[in-house]
């Protein structure tokens, strides 16, 4: 009997831990944007800025179509993924590139680099990760370019028992003043 009834503080200790948490994260400012759209690079391997049409979750961070504007100061923990592949038929190898921008420049250290994508069927993963510490009205938006318009970054249908696969998934949130 003593062995329940510890089990029940425990589970009571843990769900009130689970929903302070709950509560906490509703009021830290974050944002999780997303694009169901492949997006192939432009044909004069211009950088192009990201769509991310899907608003996944968001607080305080005003989200728009290629980014967020920072409402809080503080620092934030950024990160960026992408599915790099070929889009269109290539006989040719190509790498896709993926960078963030603070205020519509790029942020030093910022960017990242598929591995070389030499097959239609290949996908992969091209991340960016970064803390910044950003101040009110700073906007963070991301661009990708390519060395091929073939390639860019894929959004996949869904297939038996999965959902869509997103083509970027952009997440923020703040971790300090």
């Amino acid at each position: 009997m003593k062995t329940i009834n510890y089990l029940k503080v425990c589970f009571f200790c843990l769900s009130l831990l689970l929903l302070s948490n709950r509560a906490f994260a509703s009021q830290t400012p974050h944002a999780q944007l997303s694009s169901s759209m492949t997006q192939l690079a432009s044909l004069n391997q211009l950088p192009r800025l990201v769509i991310l049409e899907n608003v996944d979750s968001f607080f305080s961070l005003v989200p728009f179509d290629n980014g967020v504007i920072v409402n809080d100061p503080g620092t934030y923990f950024i990160s960026v993924h992408g599915q790099a592949g070929i889009g269109r038929n290539s006989s040719q190898p190509g790498t896709v590139y993926l960078t963030l921008l603070q205020n519509d420049a790029a942020i030093t250290h910022a960017s990242s680099a598929s591995r070389q994508i030499n097959r239609n069927d290949s996908i992969d993963d091209v991340c960016s990760q970064f803390v910044l510490h950003l101040q009110a009205g700073d906007t963070i938006t991301v661009q990708f370019s390519a060395t091929n318009s073939a390639f860019g970054l894929l959004a996949a249908n869904a297939s038996f028992q999965t959902p869509d696969v997103p083509s970027v998934v952009f997440t923020m949130f703040r971790i300090g003043n």
